[in-house]
């Protein structure tokens, strides 16, 4: 989107995004350059069991490897806990997708702030997607750690 100033047009600007560069380099490794292409496709991702976890599951790695070395490039770590998480994440992403839409179609007729009933279901759903989304990245960082040490070994 764009908008006039003054005759002239101004450009949005252009926000940065992990697939922006085309190459990046085995920094772990070898040092040569690895095609972005390559590693953007979930069919390239690999996946191991790494250990297990404080409450006894099996914890899994996520991970691409260099096409040159082999060193594993960590993508996620999961286990039964993350992923009846990110289940529950889903579930509320499409409630919050059907309260936005009712709060839409209604407008804001509603309640004496002008907010409908719709939009603050959604508000409220955002907010536990937010909180539930910080705890997952705390967890799955938490995993990261735990078995750092024997991440980053070149094949």
């Amino acid at each position: 989107m764009s908008t006039k100033n003054s005759g002239q047009e101004e450009k949005p600007l252009e926000q940065p995004g992990p697939f922006k560069q085309k190459t990046f380099a085995c920094d772990r490794g070898c040092r040569k350059q690895i095609s972005i292409e390559r590693i953007k496709s979930p069919g390239q991702w690999q996946r191991r069991i790494i250990g297990k976890w404080t409450d006894g599951s099996e914890v899994e790695m996520t991970y691409f490897t260099c096409p040159h070395c082999g060193t594993e490039y960590p993508i996620a770590f999961t286990n039964s806990e993350v992923i009846k998480r990110l289940n529950g994440q889903t579930a509320r992403q499409e409630k919050l997708k059907k309260f936005m839409q009712q709060a839409q179609q209604h407008g804001t007729k509603g309640n004496f702030q002008g907010q409908s009933k719709a939009a603050i279901k959604a508000d409220k759903i955002y907010r536990q997607i937010m909180r539930e989304q910080a705890a997952l990245n705390e967890l799955q960082q938490d995993m990261k750690g735990a078995f750092e040490n024997d991440l980053y070994i070149q094949k």
